[in-house]
């Protein structure tokens, strides 16, 4: 698999990184077959930095990357092998366009996700410089991986393994969904996995076919769910802006309709808009991040069960103990237990 990637600033385009990888994206450095590889790469760009680090083995390549700009450029990227990507944006908001392919999602916002196939890329981000970057997480997996992982029950992969067939580019749903705190947890696990060898490759294998399983999961709710609405580029907006008022402040009492005045909706486009943008509710949003906010609270910065409670927002300990068992699957006083057998790779 050969890769170009151009940047297109004022006219003029850079070569600014061309690479390959081996057939199968076998973790071959060096000239040695190593079961899993890695790479880091910074570059320096006329108009800012880009900084990724990738890791492949068989069937799987992924990346974590990052972008930072002084001014709108776009960013030129062919590779002459057919892929499908697991495309997560994390931060910033690009647009795309395809070389003669329509019917493909032309734009990712923060925290978007989509499944694309390509037999072949040829196509063109446009960026532009924000505060937060542009953070991008992609898992791409071989034709013959990912035909082996999809079954006739599943619509939305069977249809990307049909437009395989005619060597046709196609996405699971042309309207990018949300990523999921479950979703974001698994990338942030891949991110900061401390394994090496066979042990790290066993567990990002296993993240990435339980992302794989999250992401059809949420656009076959899609497909089956009724119409989407239609929701105005100004509205989207409101909506990130809304999000971004739940993360300020996890501890502050939350009002659907105070939330809604405060970005210019009204309560019922909020509630659908941030359930159609995101995959899930405002207040199931927040649930989310309290309980993960509590989860930190008490491995890493030692706090009582009563204190990581309170602050998720329970005023009973023993109801707060209940949730946390639902939503991780073990009780508060077992995290710090499972936690050391994760790091060591021992079974659980």
């Amino acid at each position: 698999m050969k890769v170009k990637v151009h940047t297109l600033d004022r006219g003029q385009s850079e070569l600014v990184f061309e690479g390959s990888f081996p057939d199968g994206f076998e973790g071959i450095t060096d000239g040695r077959a190593r079961g899993i590889a890695e790479k880091i790469s910074t570059i320096p760009l006329s108009v800012g930095s880009f900084h990724a680090k990738e890791t492949w083995f068989h069937g799987i390549h992924l990346s974590n990357a990052e972008i930072t700009l002084n001014r709108p450029i776009g960013v030129h990227v062919e590779s002459d092998s057919p892929v499908v990507e697991m495309h997560f944006c994390l931060g910033g908001q690009s647009g795309i366009t395809y070389s003669d392919t329509p019917g493909m999602p032309d734009i990712f916002s923060p925290l978007q996700h989509n499944i694309m196939y390509t037999p072949g890329f040829n196509g063109t981000f446009h960026i532009t410089p924000q505060t937060t970057g542009h953070r991008f997480f992609e898992v791409h997996l071989t034709e013959t991986y990912f035909r082996e992982l999809v079954q006739d029950e599943c619509r939305v992969l069977s249809n990307l393994v049909g437009k395989m067939d005619r060597k046709e580019m196609a996405s699971a749903s042309k309207h990018n969904l949300g990523i999921t705190t479950q979703m974001q947890r698994i990338i942030g696990d891949m991110i900061s996995c401390q394994r090496k060898g066979s042990l790290q490759r066993i567990y990002l294998e296993s993240k990435v076919l339980e992302l794989l399983m999250l992401q059809a999961e949420q656009f076959e709710d899609s497909l089956n769910g009724t119409k989407r609405p239609s929701l105005k580029a100004t509205d989207i907006d409101r909506i990130h802006h809304a999000k971004m008022l739940i993360e300020q402040d996890l501890n502050a009492p939350c009002s659907l309709a105070a939330l809604a005045r405060q970005v210019g909706l009204n309560d019922f486009k909020l509630k659908k808009g941030f359930k159609e943008v995101y995959g899930t509710t405002v207040f199931g949003y927040l649930h989310d991040l309290r309980m993960e906010q509590a989860r930190r609270m008490l491995l890493d910065e030692h706090k009582t069960v009563g204190e990581a409670a309170d602050s998720a927002g329970y005023r009973n300990a023993h109801h707060f103990t209940a949730a946390f068992k639902k939503y991780f699957g073990h009780l508060p006083s077992e995290l710090k237990h499972i936690s050391k057998l994760k790091t060591s790779g021992m079974p659980l």
